[in-house]
């Protein structure tokens, strides 16, 4: 049987992407720890003092931002709202952290799933790892250390032994201790913490400047709350064990008194009306976030930093700039305000772009399960309908259980319940598509589908009774059966089935990613792309039963299409007539219909223009273009960075027409998303390859890139005219040549990059072959060398009037003779 074969993928895929990475913090939080003595572990924090930072812990991870479930601010509310401050003892090489929840309601029981409890992760080495789970035995194999503490009796999981307990290892080895203490609503949880480059042997020394990856996790299962809460200090992020990426980090500073403090508020734009829960980000000038915070309920926030040159920005905020400032040793800088036009916060985004995703999934694969339901309805014969509208139906219904589980609506029966569902869903919507390709492809049932069906049922008892993670297996398994069958299906030559190859590639693609980062392998990104694997199916899919269901009337078409043919030839002399009649009308609107589409393709090309030139203080920018009659494909644009790096390109796409204009659209598009690339000649062979990837035959775009900064210039060209530089030292006009294929006209193109030195006076011409082959009346070009003449006798006149100087020469060239290629000139003049 062929499940061999599915086996092997399976081994293949599980051992994909085995290997760490090892990356900076991104938690973007920090926290500073100063020098403490004598610190006891008793869960008295008397012996702590005074005056130390308390840090709030409001990260929930899910869509309330830093507030409860009920709306509540996690700095005050009565329900929730934990805190924590932190030192070292260089000589004994302890971290102290003092944990302070206050909770109404102290839940202790038996496991995890029903006990409080506080969890701090360490990263010794600062490394920023990510680590593959099904490589991870000990703790030494970890990312960071999971330290766990529970107010009472009982144990945190299988990966847990003892209280306190670090994951998959024995916290006896270490001098790491923990003792808790209940005083009225608020749970202590006091920390003794040694840290560690690797478990359980390697320590990290400790001293100020010491930098370490830290998070701090308060769980509370309040026995009131349908969904518990998981609040982090650091921004929320799975796995944190296997992901240092995600940790915050933790300062060793010799004195507090070494830091400074920010102080602001954020209010409504008109109103005055404070802002609470907007974050705060604060960045230094190598764009390294150096903290974080969020405004309390009067729209005020405090941070502490480290003296510096830093920049204040409100997250997700607009129509308003960041605030620099210089921060000295124990400054306190306040009247940081901020009123933005609008603030949407990351978790408002992603629920609204999750609730529009699942919405239009659901839609979309119940509207196609209906159209096929009526096909097989109203032609029995062609059963794959049928199967493929079950299909459709079951995918439907998966996601709306994952839209139910995302959103947490229900009790904790209720998502239990849909988690059951969701794992149960997955065996279905695969069975159901084996089932529905072994009824396109084959015209009797093959046994092999007896065996996934029971291997689906003993999955599927497996994952009801404990996780979704079975589901996944029976996927990998059912992924490559479906694979086979398809490629069987053109071996064999049945038709197109090589659409439907395509929409598995794409689905398998998707899937697979959505697979790796449950798996830990990639950085988690967007959470639903296996959304966009199952569109990828459901389209091909559809385009080939359309097509099916179509050649089964092929034999009826072609009796009607011979009456057709004896009737015409006893009506030739009058359909003819008629038919020259109608064929001069459509031949003129059809006319009439191109010259408008030209026309409006032209003032598209004028419509992607740059509004103005960029500004810069040193730099003088002039562009000019003057259109052919027809359309052509001359492009110009411009890209300021927000270090006032200047990108400046200027393409000439081949040919006339609407062609070109797409070309050029096209262009304008990837150059606006890959500006802030750091390499021009990156950028070219990107760009390359997206109008290649058009198929526009024998449309190409030619396209040199100039890049300025300070009086720094970076050059790269790919089948445009040389670039001229008029040196003003000199008085010469120096020509840049650099040779490459244009754009789109190569699989592996190559380009290079030459850099210059800009001095004042000097002039920068960027310019398409427009005017250099500018036609005379005798047919003669105006070319290059007349073309560096006129720009050297305008060199001293500004870029409008070098602009102006270089039109007028080629008109005067021409001598009346119309202009039958676009001129596009780019003038850069560095200021005296």
């Amino acid at each position: 049987m062929n499940l061999s074969f599915s086996c092997l993928a399976v081994i293949w895929i599980l051992l994909v992407g085995s290997a760490g990475e090892s990356r900076a913090h991104g938690g973007g939080t920090t926290a500073y720890a100063v020098p403490l003595r004598h610190i006891q572990i008793d869960g008295d924090l008397d012996d702590w003092p005074a005056g130390m930072i308390h840090y709030p812990v409001i990260d929930n991870g899910y869509f309330y931002g830093p507030t409860d479930i009920d709306r509540a601010d996690l700095r005050t509310s009565p329900d929730l709202s934990p805190s924590f401050r932190v030192g070292f003892d260089e000589g004994e090489q302890l971290i102290y952290v003092a944990v302070q929840v206050r909770d109404d309601w102290l839940q202790i029981g038996p496991s995890y799933k029903q006990t409080d409890a506080c969890e701090i992760y360490i990263d010794g080495d600062h490394s920023g790892e990510r680590r593959f789970f099904w490589f991870t035995d000990t703790a030494a194999d970890m990312a960071s250390l999971q330290h766990v503490a529970i107010p009472g009796a009982g144990s945190y999981g299988s990966f847990h032994r003892g209280n306190p307990s670090v994951i998959l290892g024995d916290i006896g080895q270490t001098r790491t201790r923990m003792a808790y203490r209940r005083l009225e609503d608020t749970t202590v949880y006091e920390w003794a913490i040694e840290v560690l480059d690797r478990f359980p042997d390697t320590r990290t020394r400790l001293a100020p400047g010491t930098t370490i990856g830290f998070d701090l996790v308060v769980v509370d299962k309040d026995s009131d709350r349908d969904n518990p809460a998981r609040i982090g200090w650091a921004p929320f992020g799975a796995y944190k064990y296997l992901n240092a990426h995600f940790l915050g980090d933790l300062v060793l500073v010799d004195d507090i008194g070494d830091l400074g403090s920010l102080a602001g508020r954020v209010t409504e734009m008109g109103t005055g009306a404070p802002r609470q829960g907007v974050t705060l980000l604060v960045e230094d000038r190598k764009g390294q976030t150096r903290g974080r915070t969020t405004t309390h309920a009067d729209g005020r926030f405090h941070l502490s930093v480290l003296p510096g040159s830093l920049r204040v920005e409100v997250a997700n905020a607009q129509g308003i700039e960041p605030i620099e400032v210089a921060v000295e040793k124990g400054a306190r800088i306040q009247g940081i305000d901020f009123a933005p036009d609008a603030v949407e916060t990351a978790n408002s985004q992603t629920l609204s772009d999750s609730i529009w995703i699942f919405k239009a999934g659901v839609g979309a694969f119940l509207a196609f399960a209906m159209l096929h339901l009526f096909l097989f309805l109203f032609y029995p014969r062609q059963r794959a309908n049928f199967y493929y509208a079950i299909f459709t139906s079951c995918t439907a219904a998966l996601l709306y259980v994952n839209f139910q589980m995302e959103m947490g609506t229900g009790d904790q029966t209720t998502q239990r319940l849909m988690t059951q569902l969701f794992g149960l869903g997955h065996i279905v919507v695969f069975l159901a598509g084996i089932r529905f390709l072994y009824a396109l492809f084959y015209t009797r049932l093959p046994r092999s589908f007896w065996s996934f069906f029971a291997l689906g049922l003993i999955i599927s008892a497996w994952t009801w009774n404990s996780n979704t993670f079975g589901s996944f297996v029976f996927v990998l398994i059912a992924i490559p059966e479906m694979l086979r069958v398809t490629i069987a299906a053109i071996r064999s030559g049945k038709g197109r089935a090589w659409i439907i190859f395509t929409g598995f590639v794409v689905f398998t693609f998707f899937w697979l990613h959505q697979l790796l980062m449950f798996l830990n392998v990639l950085e988690p990104g967007f959470e639903y792309s296996y959304i966009y694997g199952f569109v990828g199916l459901l389209v091909p899919m559809s385009i080939y039963l359309a097509r099916d269901f179509a050649l089964t009337n092929k034999d009826l078409e072609v009796q009607l299409l011979e009456v057709q043919r004896l009737s015409e030839i006893a009506l030739a002399q009058e359909r003819r007539a008629r038919q020259e009649e109608v064929e001069r009308q459509l031949l003129e609107a059809e006319n009439q219909r191109k010259s408008r589409e030209l026309e409006e393709a032209r003032q598209l090309q004028i419509s992607m223009l740059p509004d103005a030139s960029p500004s810069l203080p040193h730099i003088d920018i002039c562009f000019d273009m003057k259109t052919a009659t027809e359309v052509g494909g001359d492009y110009c644009d411009f890209h300021l960075a927000d270090d006032q790096t200047l990108t400046v390109a200027i393409g000439d796409a081949t040919g006339h027409g609407l062609g070109p204009g797409i070309v050029v659209a096209a262009t304008k598009g990837l150059f606006e998303t890959l500006g802030d690339e750091a390499d021009c000649v990156q950028i070219l062979h990107k760009i390359s390859r997206g109008i290649r990837s058009l198929n526009m035959r024998l449309i190409h775009m030619a396209m040199c890139l100039v890049r300025l900064q300070g009086n720094q210039i970076w050059m790269t060209s790919g089948g445009m005219p040389p670039i001229l530089i008029y040196r003003a030292a000199t008085g010469q006009v120096e020509e840049i040549i650099l040779e490459g294929m244009p754009l789109g006209a190569s699989d592996q193109p190559t380009y290079r990059e030459q850099r210059s030195e800009l001095a004042p006076g000097d002039v920068v011409l960027m310019m398409s072959d427009g005017l250099p082959e500018r036609l005379n009346e005798a047919d003669e070009m105006l070319d290059y060398p007349r073309t560096a003449a006129l720009f050297a006798e305008a060199a001293d006149k500004t870029p409008t009037e070098i602009c102006a100087q270089l039109a007028k020469g080629g008109d005067k060239w021409a001598n009346g003779r119309p202009q039958d290629d676009d001129v596009t000139f780019v003038v850069l003049k560095v200021n005296v």
